[in-house]
């Protein structure tokens, strides 16, 4: 199980954006907010439901300085007391640093806290073995890419649908051009052999159609 505890004043839509699509039903997620950065958009809210996670949202009922900070920590000292074991701190207050320390300092060894700018940043500072599937998935999807090899990938792709419009030109099923190169792009990423993408043809288009397309398009992937 982890924690999400989000300065959403701090932080606002940017804090839970990147990662929100990786909450599950072991995340808890808890968004404490003002009056002056009250709102979120309803494609994240849909996000959040569909995960699963247990949601809630606290408000500041009193103005003042550092008051929902104080909120803050005191959720942070009550997810501790329920068992929680991995807490994140979403904000950019470094001053939350100081939460960190105090349980250092008092010797707890049974909890992780991390603050960081985001959920998907926090989720790295996570150790649970549960996690371990979305910790790869953060690395696969953070690797940088070459501009270099993407250009030259979107030329092999421009080229393979030259071939396909060539092909389709003269049959029945032209205009069926674009589901026809989305079903030869996915087949060049999962690969298989001429046997699964004779078979994956007759599945997606029907079996007279597919096997047409098939004898059309099989030298293409």
């Amino acid at each position: 199980m982890s924690a999400f505890v989000v300065d959403y004043e701090n932080v606002n839509l940017k804090g839970i954006i990147s990662g929100l699509d990786l909450l599950s039903t072991i995340d808890t997620l808890i968004i404490f907010y003002s009056e002056s950065c009250n709102s979120i958009r309803k494609e994240q809210m849909d996000v959040i439901i569909s995960s699963g996670c247990k949601f809630s949202v606290i408000p500041l009922l009193r103005k003042g300085k550092d008051f929902l900070d104080r909120y803050i920590c005191t959720e942070v000292g009550e997810l501790h007391a329920k068992g929680e074991k991995e807490i994140a701190i979403i904000s950019k207050d470094k001053g939350f640093q100081s939460v960190i320390d105090y349980y250092k300092v008092i010797g707890t060894t049974d909890l992780i806290i991390v603050r960081a700018d985001n959920i998907e940043i926090a989720m790295q500072g996570f150790s649970n073995p549960s996690h371990k599937e979305r910790r790869r998935i953060i690395a696969e999807r953070s690797k940088p890419i070459s501009l270099d090899d993407v250009r030259v990938r979107m030329k092999e792709r421009d080229a393979i649908k030259r071939k396909i419009q060539e092909l389709l030109s003269t049959t029945p099923y032209n205009y069926r051009f674009d589901d026809v190169c989305d079903f030869v792009f996915e087949q060049k990423e999962t690969g298989g052999g001429k046997k699964v993408l004779y078979t994956n043809s007759m599945h997606v288009f029907g079996r007279e159609t597919g096997r047409n397309l098939y004898w059309l398009i099989k030298d293409v992937c």
